[in-house]
């Protein structure tokens, strides 16, 4: 019995003494634990705007926390720029403390661009890329086009009105809606080597909306996108091969995303797919529809140093001519088709590039770096078959860290089996 009463007795006090070491090394462990998230510096931006993004930090233990993480959350809001992140003890453990400088949001200059396929274009951009504090986006835009061969007949215009609109509340999604005139505007499709195959001038209107929801801390975005479209030819003396008639069309286009970015003390990289379907319901010409798909990998070597990669397909299911460029539903140009002309069009389309992008000088209100790649594409089309093209790009790209705008790029791009080079220049603005 007295060994028993003995043997209770230890256990009591080696729980008890457990107990208090473990409550020890808790204690401890508790000072280390992040329970606040402080902003300073910002002028125009809402606070919340950053501390939305932070709150998933609130409960992590300070020592397991990545500051570049943490700054490509904050970058990627793209219109504030964290001049430094600290962790600092407070009376209930640490506070992950943010210094940042609001980016300048109006942005307002006139375009030039003079395109290797033939194409001039003129006009006026003006932005505000943080309406009310909020991070809205407002976007308008005036442009003259003409093919510089034949400017006389070619010449056309057309304007565009952009606001996109960052809820707060979980439970409404994001949406953006557009206004777009185009004005006896040329349109043109091309081969390859940007040989003219179909040309016309026609007026369109479009109408836009989408919808997004960002999930699971913006790591999964669905988004439907709404277009209703206009399009009233306008005979002319230009015209080759034009479409039969008049056309009036709303898309309809769900997608579904996967993106997550990284910083590694000098640039931003990127890890993205999306999956987007394009039902095209003809009013008064037929229906068709299409998918595509994109995807992006890019992974820093060193510090200022990245591997890059692209890829991209586009499947037409019910096929008239989808934009290998432009596929619907990502509304931007896709560099993995850089060595093909813009006009250039197909049905069917596949391609990926693979490179790297190094920098090359750092100051205050700039950065610069290099770009090199190489690019393989197939595409069909029934007039062509399939047709399959390599090459590679070099180029620059400008970051303003100031500046509401995440890149400025222009790169040159040589076409290997079709012997041709062409240029784009593109400001990193996406809506």
């Amino acid at each position: 019995m007295n060994h028993f009463f003995k043997t209770i007795s230890f256990m009591i006090v080696f729980i008890a003494t457990a107990s208090a070491v473990i409550a020890q090394d808790d204690a401890a462990d508790g000072q280390f634990v992040i329970t606040k998230i402080e902003v300073e510096g910002l002028e125009q931006t809402k606070p919340y705007i950053v501390t939305d993004v932070l709150q998933k930090y609130i409960g992590m233990d300070s020592r397991e926390i990545d500051i570049n993480e943490v700054y490509a959350k904050i970058a990627d809001l793209n219109i504030i720029e964290p001049d430094e992140i600290e962790i600092v003890p407070n009376e209930t453990g640490q506070t992950l403390l943010a210094n940042i400088t609001d980016k300048w949001p109006y942005i307002g200059f006139p375009l030039f661009l003079m395109s290797s396929d033939g194409f001039i274009t003129a006009g006026l951009m003006a932005l505000n890329m943080n309406v009310w504090g909020i991070g809205d986006r407002f976007f308008a835009v005036g442009m003259w086009n003409a093919d510089y061969h034949d400017i006389d007949t070619t010449s056309g215009g057309n304007a565009m009105i952009n606001y996109s609109h960052n809820t707060r509340n979980m439970f409404l999604p994001k949406w953006v809606l557009a206004l777009n005139y185009t004005g006896g505007k040329t349109f043109k499709v091309t081969n390859q080597e940007a040989d003219t195959l179909h040309q016309w001038k026609a007026d369109n209107i479009r109408v836009s909306s989408t919808f997004r929801y960002e999930l699971f801390d913006k790591l999964f975005t669905p988004s439907l996108g709404i277009l209703f479209s206009n399009t009233m030819l306008r005979k002319s003396d230009i015209d080759i091969l034009p479409p039969d008639a008049d056309s009036m069309s709303i898309d309809l286009a769900p997608s579904v995303a996967f993106r997550r970015s990284n910083f590694d003390g000098f640039l931003m990289s990127e890890k993205s797919a999306s999956l987007n379907y394009t039902l095209r319901i003809g009013l008064e010409t037929e229906t068709t529809d299409h998918i595509d798909f994109l995807g992006k990998y890019e992974q820093s070597i060193l510090p200022g140093f990245k591997f890059t990669s692209n890829a991209i397909a586009v499947y037409s299911l019910h096929a008239k001519m989808v934009s290998g460029l432009y596929p619907s539903a990502m509304g931007m140009r896709i560099p993995v088709a850089a060595i093909l002309p813009s006009t250039y069009m197909v049905y069917h389309y596949f391609g990926a590039n693979t490179g790297v992008e190094k920098y090359i000088y750092r100051w205050k209100y700039l950065m610069v770096s290099m770009l090199l790649n190489y690019q393989v594409i197939g595409t069909y089309t029934p007039d062509l078959d399939w047709q399959f093209d390599h090459g590679f790009g070099v180029g620059v790209s400008l970051y303003l860290p100031r500046v509401a705008i995440p890149a400025i790029k222009a790169t040159a791009n040589y076409n290997i089996p079709r012997n041709h080079f062409s240029a784009a220049f593109s400001v990193g603005v996406s809506f």
